[in-house]
């Protein structure tokens, strides 16, 4: 499982569906990640497809994560 670190600890990682054996791939953040945004916020999320859109919602939540 991919993960990347920001100062050395996890904050994005990511499970391939075929690795799993799932429906679907997962990518999620660690609570180093700075996206809350509330009582209650999304730490992770299933992918069924990749195109440009959700490619730019993950950098954007990667950039906000990393603050």
């Amino acid at each position: 499982m991919p993960a990347y670190q920001l100062d050395g600890k996890p904050l994005l990682f990511f499970q391939n569906a075929h690795h799993l054996e799932s429906g679907y791939s997962t990518t999620g953040f660690s609570d180093l990640a700075k996206l809350d945004y509330g009582l209650f916020c999304a730490t992770s999320f299933a992918l069924l497809e990749m195109d440009s859109n959700i490619e730019m919602r993950i950098l954007q939540l990667i950039r906000k994560a990393i603050g």
